[in-house]
């Protein structure tokens, strides 16, 4: 199974996802091409903000700020009523999964529509998940895109998937390095939580606010930045090792068909 698993493909998928890294690291030598390149963590930044309020029911519309650069999101206050669209909607996906027989998508309905009553309800839990899932969507995406990379899946060909990982890549070197220099230069600190204008950045909001009140003790911004830190560090990792169980998996189906 082993010669199997890392095959000629297997070794195709390093090669394309190793390319992409390659280029990301040769992004990172050019000021003006890494500034151009960040408007897609600054995209993916704020689609995640917007996605997390609109699951939340606070919609808001993401967008570039041009005063201060970057981007920013504004949302809406909660409309408390919308739960019951939301509950609508996951009844409606668990009696759709049990109509089709997905019994264990529409089991896993159940426990996701606990988490979203509970984080729906209280104010600090989905303000957080509001204000985190920005450099949360950048994790996800990020992941996915090196994922995409090593799968070939909606790929077009090799220079499609070297294209999935750069993007992958880019995006977790750019959060990666942004919260290095947040856990461990001062003055990058010190810049961060100055935030722009009177907008507060998002895991001084963190610290200061959401999280404190959330689970009533004290939240250091140097702890939670080398955390997300070690997250982007983790990602291609967990992308690789996504992929490896994926593909021993097709293994056995094909040497056990019976089964």
């Amino acid at each position: 199974m082993l010669t199997r698993l890392f095959n000629r493909d297997f070794l195709t998928a390093l090669l394309c996802c190793g390319g992409g890294g390659l280029a990301c690291a040769l992004i990172f030598l050019f000021p003006f091409l890494n500034f151009v390149m960040s408007t897609l963590v600054t995209l993916v930044h704020e689609t995640g903000h917007a996605a997390a309020g609109w699951c939340l029911g606070c919609p808001g519309i993401p967008a570039f700020d041009f005063t201060y650069g970057g981007g920013v999101t504004p949302c809406l206050e909660q409309a408390p009523d919308s739960i019951w669209l939301y509950r609508m909607i996951f009844i409606g996906a668990f009696c759709f999964f049990l109509l089709y027989g997905r019994f264990l998508l529409a089991g896993l309905i159940i426990p996701l529509a606990i988490l979203h009553q509970v984080v729906f309800t209280s104010y600090d839990a989905h303000q957080s998940v509001i204000v985190y899932f920005g450099h949360g969507a950048v994790l996800l995406v990020g992941g996915l895109f090196v994922w995409r990379s090593l799968s070939a899946r909606d790929t077009a060909g090799l220079a499609d998937r070297v294209l999935h990982a750069f993007a992958g890549f880019l995006l977790l070197a750019h959060d990666a390095k942004l919260f290095w220099g947040i856990s461990h230069d001062a003055e990058v600190r010190n810049w961060y939580e100055e935030g722009k204008g009177d907008i507060m950045n998002d895991f001084v909001k963190l610290s200061l606010d959401h999280l404190p009140q959330l689970t009533h003790s004290r939240w250091d911004l140097e702890n939670l930045a080398a955390g997300q830190f070690a997250l982007c560090c983790l990602m291609p990792v967990i992308a690789l090792a996504l992929e490896m169980m994926r593909r021993a998996w097709l293994i056995t189906r094909e040497e056990n068909p019976e089964e």
